[in-house]
């Protein structure tokens, strides 16, 4: 498994992925999974990939065959006609893969984000999957991200803004990726990063992270002993019943985040239920009973997307408490 994310910001684009591998607990490697190809006043390209790591090497040096043809650029004079031809490259790689092995196409399973410029159009990132086919990022949804991403998501959903400069870029893509190494052992440094300035046409800034820096850890900083340093606002006697009732929304979402954690079942465990509980650990951070952090001060991404993840699930599947706890969130959430 692994976790990329490329990000569109007023300057260009920042890119950042991990290096690891691993076929089993026993079997972990480094390998990196960014590459660039650029060609001065014509265009720079990113490509990152996430899935099995054969079919995402050769993936990589069919496409470094295509850009290096003599007529690359005449023939490809957009973004989505660059990433039109990956995806071409990638499904047809998955299928012959699956055909001379005798195995399921899953088997040989990958996917990519493609992001960078091409001269006389603006800097674009897209989401390519195994069947070939594609999503470009846009305003509203200005990141694209694969592999394991559910836990690093929510701190960018929060954090984002389009005006970010290359320092700060690379400081929420780090905290995301450290939360993710945080509960997904699949994921872990070197950690690459490249940022993309607008209309340079060539590779911008490059680095290789091999640990992530106690002194600004994402973790450290949600964390509730770092929440008390904060000035805490006088409260009104009315306040009462208010914070009674964020206590119970706190318990409640305590439960259910605890419950989805002690799944083993993998059909009860599924992507939605995990990224239930990715969403409810990063709405908690934000939940402070001491009165320093009203809900107020929760963005409203972080409660849609919690709503939502919360709303995908057919909880009455997984248990009957955690279908009243899911409800019982829900009803909380409309109050604040």
């Amino acid at each position: 498994m692994t976790y990329a994310i490329g990000m569109v910001v007023d300057e260009g684009i920042a890119f950042m992925s991990d290096t690891r591998t691993s076929a089993g607990i026993d079997n972990i490697s480094i390998h990196g999974k960014m590459h660039v190809w650029e060609e001065a006043d014509s265009y720079c390209l990113t490509l990152m990939a996430a899935g099995n790591l054969a079919t995402h090497q050769e993936v990589r040096e069919r496409f470094s065959e295509l850009v290096a043809t003599e007529n690359f650029s005449d023939e490809h004079q957009s973004m989505f006609r660059v990433a039109n031809s990956l995806g071409k490259i990638i499904k047809l790689t998955i299928k012959e893969r699956a055909e001379q092995e005798d195995h399921p196409g899953s088997t040989f399973f990958v996917s990519a984000i493609l992001g960078g410029q091409v001269q006389g159009g603006p800097p674009r990132i897209f989401l390519i999957y195994p069947e070939g086919n594609f999503i470009e990022a846009s305003e509203h949804n200005p990141y694209l991200a694969i592999g394991e991403h559910k836990y690093g998501k929510p701190i960018i959903t929060a954090r984002y803004e389009k005006s970010l400069n290359e320092a700060e870029a690379y400081d929420l893509l780090i905290k995301s990726m450290e939360l993710t190494a945080a509960n997904n052992l699949a994921v872990g440094p070197p950690i690459d990063f490249h940022f993309y300035r607008r209309d340079s046409f060539e590779k911008g800034s490059v680095s290789r992270t091999d640990h992530f820096d106690p002194l600004n850890s994402a973790i450290r900083e949600l964390s509730q002993s770092a929440k008390k340093q904060i000035p805490n606002p006088a409260l009104d006697e009315s306040d009462g019943d208010f914070y009674d009732q964020l206590r119970e929304l706190k318990s409640v979402t305590t439960k259910l985040s605890s419950h989805i954690r002690s799944i083993n079942d993998p059909n009860m465990a599924t992507a939605d239920v995990r990224a239930v509980r990715a969403y409810i650990d990063a709405f908690q951070e934000f939940i402070d009973l001491d009165g320093s952090n009203r809900p107020d001060a929760i963005p409203q991404s972080i409660r849609d997307e919690t709503e939502n993840s919360i709303r995908r699930v057919d909880w009455l599947k997984v248990s009957d408490s955690a279908n009243k706890w899911a409800k019982a969130i829900l009803e909380f959430l409309k109050l604040f």
